[in-house]
C-alpha cells in the first residue's frame, strides 16, 4: 500500500520547526502553521500530533493532553462563535483520536480503544449540557483542566476571518488567546495566509506568537529546484508512469499546475491517471499529463493564492533605524 505521507524537503523542514516552535511555546502562547493550501499541514499536524501525546496507556485516568478541533463558516458563510465553543465541548466529552491510528501497532491501539471506552463510560465529564457560548466555554475550560489538557489544535483558522458585519476579529483571536491563558495550554494554529488579519490586528496575539512556514517551492529561487524535482519524483512513484522520467523531463510543466505545492501536485496527478483510464491504457503517457492541466483560470487563482503566501511568508525587515524614523542621531557605541 503506498504511503500517505511524501516527506519532502518543504515539509521535512516544517515538521522539524513546528516540534521545535511548540516545544519552546510557554502555556498560553501561540505557534501559527500557515501554509498554501495542499501544502501539507494537516499531515504535519497528525504527525505532530502523535510524537507529543505518545502512548495513550501513559496518559493516566482522564488524562487528555491534546484535542484538535476545526473552525468552520457555519452561519451564512460567517464564522460563528458558538459553533467553535460546541466543537471545544464536544473535544473532551467525545475525544477523536484518529491522528493515533495511523502506523500503530496492534498493542497501541488496544491502548486507544481501552482510553476511548474509559471516557464514554465516565461520569465526570458528563454533566448537563448547555447551549450558551459561555456555558460551552466554561465547560471547555473546566473539563481541559481535569483532563490536564496541554495542547490545543485548531485546524482552518483562517475560518474566523470571515466574520459578520460589525464583528471584530481581533476579538475572536482575543478570547482564543485568553482560552489558553486561563487552561494553561499551547494554542497551534493551522491556516492558510488568509489568517494574516487574525495576528495583525492584534498587538497581544503577536507578542505571544511563533510562526511555523510550510513553504511551497518558489520558481525564483534557484535552490528550489532539485528539492522540487525532488519531490515531483517521489509523487510520481504512486503512478504507472511510461517512463521514469516522464515527469522531471518537463518540470515546468509539473510546475505550472502545482505551484511548487504537493496537493495540487498529486490533484494534477490523479486527473492525469483518470485520463489514462478512460483511455483504458495501463500507463500515463504525456498525452495525459497535457489534458490534466488546469484551464487558464484555475491556474490563475493557483498561483494568486501562491503569491500570497509568499508575500507574508517571505516579508522581510530593515536593518537601518533611518527607515524607521527620522533625525536619528543615536548610533552604537564604538
Amino acid at each position: 500500500m503506498l504511503p500517505k505521507t511524501i516527506s519532502h524537503l518543504a515539509y521535512a523542514t516544517a515538521l522539524q520547526d513546528l516540534t521545535y516552535s511548540i516545544n519552546c511555546t510557554k502555556p498560553g502562547g501561540i505557534v501559527w502553521v500557515i501554509g498554501p493550501s495542499g501544502a501539507g499541514k494537516s499531515h504535519i499536524r497528525s504527525e505532530v500530533a502523535r510524537v507529543l501525546v505518545g502512548d495513550p496507556s501513559q496518559w493516566g485516568d482522564g488524562r487528555l493532553p491534546l484535542v484538535s478541533v476545526r473552525a468552520q463558516v457555519t452561519d451564512r458563510s460567517r464564522f460563528n462563535p458558538k459553533d467553535l465553543a460546541r466543537r471545544l465541548a464536544d473535544s473532551l466529552r467525545e475525544p477523536n483520536l484518529d491522528f493515533l491510528r495511523l502506523n500503530v501497532s496492534g498493542t497501541q491501539l488496544e491502548s486507544i480503544e481501552s482510553y476511548l471506552s474509559s471516557v464514554s463510560s465516565s461520569h465526570k465529564f458528563l454533566g448537563r449540557r448547555d447551549s450558551s457560548e459561555h456555558a460551552m466555554r466554561s465547560e471547555f475550560e473546566r473539563h481541559a483542566r481535569a483532563r490536564d489538557l496541554k495542547w490545543l489544535f485548531i485546524e482552518e483558522i483562517a475560518s474566523i476571518v470571515k466574520v459578520h458585519r460589525g464583528h471584530s476579529v481581533a476579538n475572536y483571536m482575543t478570547s482564543l488567546m485568553q482560552i489558553a491563558e486561563e487552561i494553561g495550554v499551547v494554542l497551534v494554529l493551522f491556516g492558510t495566509q488568509r489568517a494574516f488579519p487574525l495576528w495583525m490586528e492584534n498587538e497581544e496575539v503577536r507578542n505571544r506568537s511563533r510562526w511555523v512556514w510550510v513553504r511551497r517551492y518558489r520558481e525564483y529561487e534557484p535552490e528550489d529546484l532539485r528539492p522540487f524535482a525532488e519531490m515531483v519524483r517521489a509523487a510520481g512513484a504512486r503512478y504507472e508512469l511510461s517512463r521514469k522520467d516522464l515527469l522531471t523531463s518537463d518540470l515546468e510543466l509539473a510546475l505550472v499546475n502545482s505551484a511548487g505545492i504537493m496537493g495540487s501536485l498529486l490533484n494534477w496527478l490523479d486527473r492525469a491517471d483518470a485520463h489514462r483510464n478512460i483511455r483504458r491504457a495501463d500507463k500515463v503517457e504525456l498525452c495525459d499529463l497535457r489534458k490534466a492541466t488546469l484551464e487558464v483560470y484555475l491556474q490563475e487563482d493557483l498561483w494568486n493564492k501562491a503569491r500570497a503566501f509568499d508575500e507574508i511568508a517571505d516579508a522581510k525587515g530593515n536593518f537601518k533605524l533611518s527607515a524607521l524614523v527620522k533625525n536619528v542621531s543615536w548610533r552604537g557605541g564604538d
